[in-house]
Protein backbone atom coordinates (compact mmCIF):
# COMPACT_ATOMS: atom_id res chain seq x y z
CA UNK A 1 0.00 0.00 0.00
CA UNK A 2 1.32 3.14 -0.90
CA UNK A 3 1.68 5.83 1.90
CA UNK A 4 0.87 9.06 1.41
CA UNK A 5 3.42 11.37 3.41
CA UNK A 6 1.07 13.94 5.29
CA UNK A 7 3.27 16.12 7.78
CA UNK A 8 1.91 13.88 10.69
CA UNK A 9 3.67 11.02 8.87
CA UNK A 10 7.05 12.70 8.00
CA UNK A 11 7.21 13.78 11.39
CA UNK A 12 6.70 10.37 13.18
CA UNK A 13 8.76 8.93 10.29
CA UNK A 14 11.52 11.52 11.34
CA UNK A 15 11.60 10.57 15.13
CA UNK A 16 13.08 7.47 14.45
CA UNK A 17 16.74 9.20 13.29
CA UNK A 18 18.75 10.57 15.49
CA UNK A 19 20.33 12.96 11.95
CA UNK A 20 19.36 14.40 8.79
CA UNK A 21 21.30 12.32 6.86
CA UNK A 22 20.16 8.82 8.39
CA UNK A 23 16.59 10.07 7.75
CA UNK A 24 17.19 10.69 3.86
CA UNK A 25 18.99 7.80 3.65
CA UNK A 26 16.59 5.30 6.06
CA UNK A 27 13.16 7.02 4.57
CA UNK A 28 13.93 9.50 1.74
CA UNK A 29 10.35 9.75 0.31
CA UNK A 30 9.45 10.86 3.52
CA UNK A 31 12.51 13.09 3.73
CA UNK A 32 12.44 14.47 0.02
CA UNK A 33 8.03 15.67 0.65
CA UNK A 34 9.38 17.14 4.25
CA UNK A 35 12.26 19.15 2.28
CA UNK A 36 9.74 20.62 -0.50
CA UNK A 37 7.20 21.32 2.00
CA UNK A 38 9.90 23.08 4.27
CA UNK A 39 8.79 20.93 7.71
CA UNK A 40 12.26 19.60 8.12
CA UNK A 41 13.25 22.33 10.25
CA UNK A 42 10.12 21.39 12.62
CA UNK A 43 10.50 17.35 12.55
CA UNK A 44 14.30 17.54 12.82
CA UNK A 45 14.44 19.42 15.94
CA UNK A 46 14.92 16.51 18.02
CA UNK A 47 17.76 15.27 15.57
CA UNK A 48 21.76 16.35 16.53
CA UNK A 49 23.36 18.56 14.93
CA UNK A 50 25.44 17.45 12.08
CA UNK A 51 29.10 18.69 12.11
CA UNK A 52 30.21 21.03 9.21
CA UNK A 53 33.96 21.09 8.12
CA UNK A 54 33.73 25.14 9.64
CA UNK A 55 32.54 24.19 12.99
CA UNK A 56 35.44 21.24 13.03
CA UNK A 57 37.87 24.08 11.84
CA UNK A 58 36.60 26.01 14.83
CA UNK A 59 36.93 23.39 17.14
CA UNK A 60 40.18 22.23 16.28
CA UNK A 61 42.21 25.72 16.88
CA UNK A 62 41.64 24.79 20.55
CA UNK A 63 44.56 22.34 20.23
CA UNK A 64 47.90 22.66 19.03
CA UNK A 65 48.83 19.18 18.71
CA UNK A 66 46.87 16.03 17.02
CA UNK A 67 47.21 14.05 20.42
CA UNK A 68 45.59 16.44 22.03
CA UNK A 69 42.69 17.00 19.69
CA UNK A 70 41.97 13.71 19.91
CA UNK A 71 42.07 13.21 23.78
CA UNK A 72 39.86 16.24 24.29
CA UNK A 73 37.45 16.29 21.59
CA UNK A 74 37.29 12.90 19.90
CA UNK A 75 34.59 12.61 18.40
CA UNK A 76 35.02 15.96 16.30
CA UNK A 77 38.49 14.23 15.15
CA UNK A 78 36.53 11.06 14.22
CA UNK A 79 34.34 12.90 11.96
CA UNK A 80 36.66 15.32 10.03
CA UNK A 81 39.31 12.26 9.52
CA UNK A 82 36.15 10.73 8.39
CA UNK A 83 35.46 13.02 5.88
CA UNK A 84 38.99 14.06 4.68
CA UNK A 85 39.42 17.23 6.57
CA UNK A 86 42.14 16.83 8.84
CA UNK A 87 45.25 18.33 6.97
CA UNK A 88 43.32 21.38 6.42
CA UNK A 89 41.75 22.21 9.59
CA UNK A 90 44.97 21.09 11.41
CA UNK A 91 47.61 22.90 9.41
CA UNK A 92 48.11 25.17 12.67
CA UNK A 93 49.08 22.32 14.78
CA UNK A 94 52.81 21.43 15.64
CA UNK A 95 54.17 18.65 12.76
CA UNK A 96 56.31 16.08 14.56
CA UNK A 97 59.93 15.54 14.75
CA UNK A 98 62.15 14.84 12.13
CA UNK A 99 62.66 10.70 12.32
CA UNK A 100 66.23 11.22 13.83
CA UNK A 101 64.90 13.67 16.61
CA UNK A 102 63.41 10.74 19.37
CA UNK A 103 66.64 9.07 20.50
CA UNK A 104 66.19 6.64 23.07
CA UNK A 105 67.17 9.55 25.80
CA UNK A 106 64.67 11.20 24.50
CA UNK A 107 61.52 8.66 24.50
CA UNK A 108 62.45 8.11 27.53
CA UNK A 109 62.06 11.85 28.84
CA UNK A 110 58.96 12.11 26.93
CA UNK A 111 57.61 8.96 28.32
CA UNK A 112 58.27 9.93 32.05
CA UNK A 113 55.46 13.06 31.39
CA UNK A 114 52.35 10.14 31.52
CA UNK A 115 51.09 7.30 33.92
CA UNK A 116 49.72 5.43 30.99
CA UNK A 117 50.92 3.95 27.88
CA UNK A 118 47.88 5.27 26.06
CA UNK A 119 48.43 9.30 27.26
CA UNK A 120 51.84 8.29 25.98
CA UNK A 121 50.60 7.26 22.43
CA UNK A 122 48.14 10.07 22.39
CA UNK A 123 49.83 12.59 23.36
CA UNK A 124 53.73 11.99 21.88
CA UNK A 125 52.81 9.34 18.99
CA UNK A 126 56.07 10.07 16.86
CA UNK A 127 58.36 9.65 20.57
CA UNK A 128 56.26 6.49 21.21
CA UNK A 129 56.59 4.90 17.51
CA UNK A 130 59.85 5.22 17.59
CA UNK A 131 60.32 3.64 21.02
CA UNK A 132 57.93 0.89 19.97
CA UNK A 133 60.23 0.38 16.85
CA UNK A 134 63.09 0.46 18.42
CA UNK A 135 61.59 -2.33 21.27
CA UNK A 136 62.60 0.53 24.28
CA UNK A 137 59.35 0.66 25.54
CA UNK A 138 59.04 -1.77 28.53
CA UNK A 139 62.07 0.13 29.16
CA UNK A 140 61.11 3.53 29.03
CA UNK A 141 57.58 3.00 30.41
CA UNK A 142 58.89 0.89 33.21
CA UNK A 143 57.28 3.45 35.82
CA UNK A 144 53.34 3.69 34.57
CA UNK A 145 50.91 2.13 35.75
CA UNK A 146 49.71 -1.06 33.87
CA UNK A 147 46.90 -1.34 32.25
CA UNK A 148 44.83 -4.67 30.79
CA UNK A 149 44.50 -6.59 27.90
CA UNK A 150 42.29 -9.36 26.89
CA UNK A 151 43.56 -11.81 29.46
CA UNK A 152 43.01 -8.86 32.31
CA UNK A 153 40.75 -7.04 33.41
CA UNK A 154 39.37 -4.36 35.80
CA UNK A 155 36.44 -3.22 38.11
CA UNK A 156 34.95 -0.04 37.77
CA UNK A 157 32.35 2.09 39.35
CA UNK A 158 29.98 5.29 38.06
CA UNK A 159 28.63 6.35 41.09
CA UNK A 160 26.07 9.19 40.58
CA UNK A 161 24.83 11.65 43.49
CA UNK A 162 21.27 10.79 42.66
CA UNK A 163 22.50 7.23 44.64
CA UNK A 164 22.55 5.12 41.41
CA UNK A 165 25.78 3.52 40.03
CA UNK A 166 26.84 1.46 37.48
CA UNK A 167 29.37 -1.28 37.65
CA UNK A 168 31.74 -2.78 35.13
CA UNK A 169 34.26 -4.57 33.84
CA UNK A 170 36.95 -3.39 31.37
CA UNK A 171 40.91 -3.94 30.02
CA UNK A 172 40.91 0.06 28.93
CA UNK A 173 38.88 2.46 31.49
CA UNK A 174 40.10 5.02 29.63
CA UNK A 175 39.39 4.14 26.36
CA UNK A 176 35.90 2.31 27.56
CA UNK A 177 34.60 6.51 29.32
CA UNK A 178 35.29 7.80 25.93
CA UNK A 179 33.03 5.30 23.46
CA UNK A 180 30.70 5.24 26.69
CA UNK A 181 29.99 8.73 26.08
CA UNK A 182 28.89 8.19 22.06
CA UNK A 183 26.58 5.39 23.23
CA UNK A 184 23.24 6.58 24.04
CA UNK A 185 22.00 3.47 24.67
CA UNK A 186 24.68 2.98 27.45
CA UNK A 187 22.74 2.68 30.77
CA UNK A 188 25.37 5.51 32.32
CA UNK A 189 24.42 7.92 29.09
CA UNK A 190 20.96 7.58 29.52
CA UNK A 191 21.42 8.36 33.01
CA UNK A 192 23.89 11.71 32.44
CA UNK A 193 21.15 12.49 29.99
CA UNK A 194 17.98 11.74 31.90
CA UNK A 195 19.18 13.27 35.21
CA UNK A 196 21.68 15.89 33.84
CA UNK A 197 24.04 14.47 36.76
CA UNK A 198 28.27 14.11 36.38
CA UNK A 199 28.92 10.77 37.85
CA UNK A 200 31.97 9.67 40.06
CA UNK A 201 34.04 7.08 38.08
CA UNK A 202 36.63 5.11 40.17
CA UNK A 203 38.14 2.18 39.46
CA UNK A 204 37.58 -0.73 42.24
CA UNK A 205 40.72 -3.04 41.63
CA UNK A 206 44.04 -3.48 39.71
CA UNK A 207 43.96 -5.44 36.64
CA UNK A 208 43.24 -8.73 37.58
CA UNK A 209 42.79 -11.98 35.48
CA UNK A 210 38.98 -12.19 33.61
CA UNK A 211 38.28 -15.09 35.12
CA UNK A 212 39.00 -13.77 38.68
CA UNK A 213 37.38 -9.93 37.53
CA UNK A 214 34.57 -11.94 36.45
CA UNK A 215 33.23 -12.93 39.88
CA UNK A 216 34.13 -9.79 41.20
CA UNK A 217 31.99 -8.15 39.07
CA UNK A 218 29.29 -9.90 40.36
CA UNK A 219 30.52 -9.33 43.99
CA UNK A 220 30.22 -5.56 43.51
CA UNK A 221 26.79 -5.52 42.07
CA UNK A 222 25.27 -7.26 44.54
CA UNK A 223 27.30 -5.35 47.50
CA UNK A 224 25.86 -1.85 45.99
CA UNK A 225 22.78 -2.89 46.16
CA UNK A 226 23.13 -4.39 49.85
CA UNK A 227 23.96 -1.05 50.44
CA UNK A 228 21.50 0.74 49.15
CA UNK A 229 22.62 1.80 45.88
CA UNK A 230 19.98 1.77 42.42
CA UNK A 231 22.24 -0.14 40.35
CA UNK A 232 21.61 0.70 36.71
CA UNK A 233 23.20 -2.92 35.54
CA UNK A 234 20.36 -4.36 33.43
CA UNK A 235 22.50 -8.40 33.10
CA UNK A 236 23.36 -9.45 36.50
CA UNK A 237 27.03 -9.53 35.08
CA UNK A 238 30.29 -11.61 34.65
CA UNK A 239 30.45 -11.43 31.00
CA UNK A 240 33.32 -10.26 29.08
CA UNK A 241 32.20 -10.65 25.52
CA UNK A 242 33.65 -13.05 22.85
CA UNK A 243 34.76 -16.32 24.71
CA UNK A 244 38.18 -16.08 25.31
CA UNK A 245 40.71 -19.25 24.28
CA UNK A 246 43.08 -19.71 26.87
CA UNK A 247 46.58 -20.45 24.46
CA UNK A 248 48.80 -22.38 25.70
CA UNK A 249 52.35 -22.26 24.47
CA UNK A 250 52.16 -25.02 22.45
CA UNK A 251 48.84 -23.95 20.96
CA UNK A 252 50.24 -20.73 19.99
CA UNK A 253 53.58 -22.36 18.28
CA UNK A 254 51.41 -24.83 16.48
CA UNK A 255 49.43 -21.56 14.82
CA UNK A 256 52.35 -19.70 14.32
CA UNK A 257 53.57 -22.33 12.35
CA UNK A 258 51.53 -21.89 9.57
CA UNK A 259 52.40 -18.33 8.38
CA UNK A 260 55.67 -17.08 7.14
CA UNK A 261 55.39 -13.22 8.67
CA UNK A 262 54.90 -12.24 12.04
CA UNK A 263 52.07 -9.82 10.35
CA UNK A 264 50.67 -12.60 8.84
CA UNK A 265 50.06 -14.26 12.45
CA UNK A 266 48.98 -11.18 13.57
CA UNK A 267 46.52 -10.36 11.14
CA UNK A 268 44.85 -14.22 11.04
CA UNK A 269 44.96 -15.11 14.83
CA UNK A 270 45.16 -11.60 16.88
CA UNK A 271 44.67 -13.46 20.28
CA UNK A 272 47.03 -16.13 19.68
CA UNK A 273 49.63 -13.76 18.84
CA UNK A 274 48.79 -11.69 21.69
CA UNK A 275 48.85 -14.03 23.80
CA UNK A 276 52.52 -14.30 22.89
CA UNK A 277 53.82 -11.45 22.86
CA UNK A 278 52.25 -11.22 26.75
CA UNK A 279 54.28 -14.31 27.90
CA UNK A 280 57.42 -13.12 25.31
CA UNK A 281 57.16 -16.17 23.32
CA UNK A 282 57.05 -14.41 19.69
CA UNK A 283 60.98 -15.02 19.16
CA UNK A 284 60.73 -18.54 19.97
CA UNK A 285 57.76 -19.55 17.74
CA UNK A 286 58.20 -17.06 15.21
CA UNK A 287 62.00 -18.11 14.39
CA UNK A 288 61.24 -19.97 11.07
CA UNK A 289 59.44 -16.81 9.59
CA UNK A 290 60.83 -14.29 7.17
CA UNK A 291 61.99 -10.85 8.56
CA UNK A 292 60.28 -8.09 6.63
CA UNK A 293 62.79 -5.46 6.42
Amino acid sequence: MKIIWTYEKCKEEALKYNTRTNFSRGTSRAYEIARKNNWLDEICSHMDVELTKEMCRVEALNYNNIGEFITKCRHVYYISNKNGWLSEICSHMKRNKSRNYWTKEKCHIEALKFKHRYEFQLNSNGAYRNALKNNWLDEICSHMKMTGNWYKRCIYVYEFPDNCAYIGLTYKLFERNLNRRKNKNDAVTKHINLTHLKPTLRQLTDYIFVDIASSLEIHYINEYKKNGWNVLNIAKGGTVGNCIRIWTYEKCKNLASKYNTRNEFKKNNRSAYESARINKWLNEICIHMKSLR
